[in-house]
């Protein structure tokens, strides 16, 4: 899952912001432990999940229908295709990292792409959980997961699981900001960015 956080960075360029600090109502619980990522998408062996899909990336829009399915090398494919049918976008997503078998030309922006590989990679959890430098809690039950390395990166989780925070930061100063959440409204998921003119909209299709 590390891949997944990061990956968002990679060919990425994004004027450093201001300085990041951690609220000072966090406390330190634990370092150098295991913590258990978010897991919007679970999408059991061998079965299927579709969701309404909107992207609406630098000016472009695009809606369809996405399926999520995990295949029998533990890799979860997302198939992006319009209501009839038409396909626009291919990953296989693995601990490994990102792969497109496919994207329509409209899609294949090598930001774009990347965007779209780590916002699948990030409401999906491919690896559980991911070993964190330090494990910070507030009082509201909230867990910062914090990674340092060549440059520091923040995960952010509700008690409730109902929202994502992912910031990286360079020098201390935050570069990249995703977000992730379920709006109550219509119990959508949405992914948006805070440097990208990006946004990602999926909501689960039922059967009547």
């Amino acid at each position: 899952m590390t891949k997944y956080l990061l990956l968002i960075s990679i060919g990425l360029l994004a004027a450093c912001g201001k300085k990041h600090t951690l609220p000072s109502d966090y406390v330190l619980q634990k370092e150098n432990a295991k913590q258990r990522l978010v897991k919007f998408i679970q999408v059991e062996r061998d079965s299927l999940q579709t969701y309404t899909t909107s992207v609406a990336a630098y000016g472009k829009y695009f809606s369809g229908v996405t399926y999520f399915k995990n295949t029998q090398d533990t890799a979860l494919r997302v198939l992006f295709t319009t209501h009839t049918g038409l396909k626009l976008l291919d990953l296989k997503l693995s601990q490994e990292g990102c792969n497109t078998v496919y994207a329509v030309e409209q899609l294949q922006n090598p930001v774009v792409l990347k965007l779209l590989c780590h916002d699948f990679g990030l409401i999906s959890a491919i690896k559980d959980d991911v070993q964190a430098s330090q494990v910070f809690t507030n009082a509201d039950g909230s867990v910062i997961v914090v990674q340092k390395g060549e440059k520091d990166l923040y995960y952010y989780a509700t008690s409730s699981n109902s929202m994502v925070k992912v910031i990286e930061t360079v020098a201390g100063k935050r570069k990249i900001q995703t977000e992730a959440y379920r709006e109550s409204t219509d119990s959508s998921l949405v992914v948006k960015h805070r440097n990208f003119n990006f946004k990602l909209t999926l909501k689960k299709q039922t059967l009547d």
